[in-house]
């Protein structure tokens, strides 16, 4: 049974969004992302899914990770995780509690997962937050890593390329599988699933934002990769089902640039910024359609519900209508 509570909170804020989401069905290229900042921000975000034993990540999780603190730590108001069991205020303590955790060999970690962010509540989205869900040796999902990042922190061609400068960095210091980088709508870590229902209205007109469901992705992506973004990283084991970079590059398009991850696998670029695509404008993003029809053959077919349909959101009709969206 739904909440009573859900129905009465999205009615407030779809009253609030009202003039947002009659901009966008209008095709409005001037909208107020401020006016659904408790529904979904924008921002420009990198997840990377990785395989294998602890002993085999937890060196190049925790670079990540002190990497991003070292940036961005003053920045960040909220943190959980697994053993605290909710969210508290940001501390340098707590923020640096996976670090503590991933290096203790005493303890078995079957499963760990933190998150922080930059909200002004908890229950706040914000563009700035790291997730991870790690695992010890499990074979039936993947860990991963994702880091989100307000757009204003990397604009122009500088930005891009100090953008691409960390993805591939932390991508070489991870056992990858596959990945993605570039927009993104961050939500509520909280109820996230209560207010996607906003969601398919923007993902269908900019096909070019990424909608997480981290952990959903963990669980199916032993065998494919999720799809494509400006970024896609793709493992060496997801590589030979390709027939190899050589193979690759004879069949791509020269516009999208392939970037070797030694001994990790390879990160695909879909021109010089990342764009988000508006199909009202007829930006429909040729080389992300291009690179995903050459990927079809290690792409998922199915993926867990990226929203509840009983909210409104993509349900699991919706949701495999968006993995093909560049088909």
């Amino acid at each position: 049974m739904i909440p009573r509570v859900a129905p009465l909170l999205r009615r407030a804020l779809e009253a609030e969004a009202a003039s947002f989401l009659e901009a966008l069905a209008r095709g409005e290229t001037n909208l107020d992302w401020s006016s659904i900042r408790e529904l979904a921000v924008p921002a420009l975000a990198v997840t990377l899914y990785f395989e294998g034993p602890i002993e085999d990540y937890a060196a190049g999780v925790e670079s990540c990770l002190a990497s991003f603190l070292a940036d961005w730590g003053g920045k960040l108001t909220w943190y959980a995780d697994e053993d605290l069991g909710r969210f508290r205020p940001a501390t340098s303590r707590r923020l640096t509690r996976p670090i503590e955790r991933l290096r203790r060999r005493d303890k078995p970690m079957p499963f760990y997962a933190w998150t922080m962010s930059a909200g002004e509540t908890f229950e706040s989205p914000s563009a700035l937050g790291f997730q991870a869900h790690v695992r010890g040796g499990d074979l039936a999902a993947l860990s991963f890593i994702r880091a989100s990042f307000p757009r204003e922190a990397f604009t122009g061609d500088a930005g891009a390329g100090q953008f691409v400068e960390l993805v591939a960095r932390w991508s070489a210091m991870l056992p990858l599988a596959h990945g993605y980088a570039g927009p993104a709508l961050n939500q509520s870590e909280s109820d996230g699933q209560m207010r996607s229902w906003i969601l398919p209205g923007i993902s269908r007109r900019f096909p070019g934002f990424e909608i997480d469901d981290c952990g959903g992705t963990a669980l199916r992506g032993r065998e494919a990769i999720k799809g494509v973004n400006w970024l896609t990283l793709v493992g060496d084991r997801f590589l030979e089902r390709l027939g190899g970079i050589a193979s690759l590059r004879s069949r791509l398009e020269p516009a999208i640039q392939i970037r070797l991850i030694e001994g990790r696998g390879a990160l695909f670029r879909l021109g010089p910024r990342p764009e988000e695509g508006d199909l009202a404008r007829g930006e429909d993003l040729p080389l992300h359609r291009a690179l995903a029809r050459t990927f079809a053959p290690i792409r998922m077919v199915e993926h867990p519900a990226l929203g509840p349909a009983e909210y409104g959101s993509f349900g699991p009709e919706g949701t495999a209508r968006w993995l093909r969206r560049f088909d």
